[in-house]
């Protein structure tokens, strides 16, 4: 393990997140006015918000900080596009840049601040503190939850349609890779995404006849028995009225891309993605997840740092091969999913029981 600490940077989901952890960022601001608030933000630092202190559940002590880029989830949506990079990306460097000078060896980028990495930009970090997305242990954690899932409903890999909901991203990629292994008989894999030429790319590196792919995302929604969703949007994509009865759907997004109103619907199973049962840590601040949890891109960060991890740790696309090896170190240091939650609700155990005998047609 490494002498110093890790260090973690996310961005604020929403304007609601602003009023209840920094509301002082926007006194005298108008906040019915969008153009005021970015405006604001943007003439705001990042700063640290909180350090991270305790242990796992193995007794590996655990210290670290977290930063805020002072933006919102939406503003980096818009990542991919270059004058957007020469924006925001600084801001998001100079937040590292604070963890670096706090003695983080380490640094992860949580939630969307890695967009920018992982849709082609740079980021020119600090000599010896190293990053990490998250991504590896945020795919992993998916299709373990797609195991966990199929244990508590006696479902199996050999029929219905596994759909990837943003199949060309990081974590889509890999997860698409480890589904299409993982599924026989008559199972099929549908890949999905905005833009056909990435989508063939994938299809073809992944060189199984049992996958496919659309850019008809409402369609292959319709299809999914299973739907990962892996986007990185800041609006809902996933309409309530989408998903087929006794589909099941984990749900990797943070804000959320599926409509909330999922949860109200008996006959689907809405699991929010990459939670982690973290009791022994304490994050000194609320964390926008369910209490004794936190999620698996922050996890990642705190597993390289325990193996004390020089490098960049896969910017770009996450090798599918590594999941099997990010899941060995997991479970090396204690940490598994939490109980499933379905928008940061905790669903019921007896839910399982009567959702398993609904079966997609």
């Amino acid at each position: 393990m490494s002498s110093r600490i890790f260090g973690f940077v996310s961005q604020f989901m929403g304007l609601d997140t602003v009023k209840y952890l920094a509301p002082h960022l926007l006194k005298g601001i108008d906040t019915a006015d969008p153009i005021a608030i970015e405006k604001a933000l943007l003439n705001t630092e990042p700063f640290l918000a909180t350090t991270i202190n305790g242990k796992t559940l193995t007794g590996v002590p655990v210290q670290g900080a977290f930063a805020f880029v002072p933006l919102l989830a939406e503003y980096l949506t818009r990542l991919e596009h270059p004058v957007s990079r020469s924006i925001y990306l600084p801001r998001i460097r100079e937040a590292v840049n604070k963890l670096a000078d706090q003695g983080a060896s380490i640094v992860g980028l949580g939630s969307l601040t890695g967009a920018g990495i992982t849709g082609g930009g740079k980021l020119v970090r600090p000599v010896n503190t190293f990053l990490t997305t998250g991504n590896t242990f945020a795919a992993t954690s998916s299709v373990m939850a797609v195991d966990k899932a199929f244990a508590l409903t006696d479902r199996q890999f050999d029929h219905g349609t596994f759909a990837i909901l943003g199949a060309t991203g990081s974590i889509g990629t890999a997860i698409s890779h480890e589904l299409a292994r993982k599924v026989s008989g008559d199972a099929k894999i549908l890949l999905l995404a905005r833009h056909e030429v990435p989508l063939k790319s994938l299809r073809d590196e992944i060189a199984r006849p049992t996958v496919g792919y659309s850019t008809d995302i409402e369609a292959g929604i319709r299809q999914a028995d299973v739907l990962m969703v892996t986007t990185a949007a800041h609006d809902c994509i996933v309409n309530v009225d989408m998903p087929k009865p006794g589909a099941i759907i984990i749900d990797d997004t943070k804000p959320w891309n599926c409509d909330p109103r999922l949860k109200e619907r008996e006959d689907i199973l809405h699991i929010d993605g990459g939670l982690i049962s973290v009791p022994e840590i304490d994050f000194g601040m609320p964390m926008d997840c369910p209490p004794g949890t936190i999620y698996a891109c922050l996890v990642e960060t705190i597993i390289l740092w325990l193996r004390a991890i020089e490098e960049d740790y896969f910017l770009g696309k996450v090798p599918f091969n590594q999941l099997p090896i990010m899941r060995e170190w997991a479970q090396e240091y204690g940490f598994n999913l939490a109980p499933f939650h379905s928008f940061g609700e905790l669903i019921p155990a007896d839910f399982y029981e009567d959702f398993a005998g609904i079966r997609s047609h």
